[in-house]
């Protein structure tokens, strides 16, 4: 899926004017969109993301999303067991935290579908009401799910390291140093993300 056409444009602006990111043989296709238009399936996938790699955390969103033949929605989360869902590779506390994001949704306790409407600050306060759901995991929906363009995960630890590659520092950036590199790019922070994340492929 390509790049939504805000962040292209931002992402473009970046590369052209930025020195760091235009000496960094940053090519167009080099960027994988792998924005999930599905609100629920996307919570889904944020969980399994959680502390572990990429490439694990795509082998759980196969094995679950091949189990559940393609549908992973909370009706069918719900009827299922926690060994059921450990089954896929899922931790007993992942299992747990799928099982709370379905029964949330499925009292009406929180709808995906509304965080369309609702203002960055809205979103990441609705979705942090769910029990194993941080901000970094709000920042990946607003990312990933909204293409929101201004989204800043300064508690990433990619992140963090592509900030102290850009800044030519021995030692990781920490969180306040990491926010306050973001705040140069406000505006423009998902697209800057977006590069760093990019970096670690190179």
């Amino acid at each position: 899926m390509s790049l939504p056409d805000p962040i292209r444009k931002d992402i473009n602006h970046l590369v052209k004017t930025d020195e760091f990111f235009s000496n960094a043989s940053i090519v167009m296709p080099d960027f994988s969109w792998r924005k999930t238009p599905d609100a629920f399936s996307s919570l889904v996938r944020i969980v399994l993301a959680q502390q572990v790699s990429t490439s694990a955390a795509k082998t759980l969103w196969t094995r679950m999303n091949d189990g559940l033949k393609g549908k992973v929605t909370a009706k069918k989360i719900m009827a299922m067991s926690e060994d059921e869902l450990r089954s896929f590779g899922l931790s007993r506390q992942k299992a747990g935290y799928l099982h709370g994001l379905a029964q949330a949704v499925r009292e009406g306790r929180f709808d995906p579908a509304e965080l369309e409407q609702l203002n960055d600050e809205d979103v990441a306060a609705k979705i942090m009401e769910l029990k194993g759901f941080g901000l970094w995991s709000a920042q990946m929906y607003m990312i990933f799910t909204l293409a929101r363009p201004d989204i800043w995960p300064a508690q990433d630890l990619i992140i963090r390291h592509g900030v102290g590659v850009y800044l030519k520092k021995k030692e990781r950036p920490d969180l306040a140093q990491t926010i306050k590199f973001g705040d140069k790019f406000k505006g423009r922070r998902t697209a800057v993300a977006l590069l760093l994340w990019n970096l670690k492929d190179k």
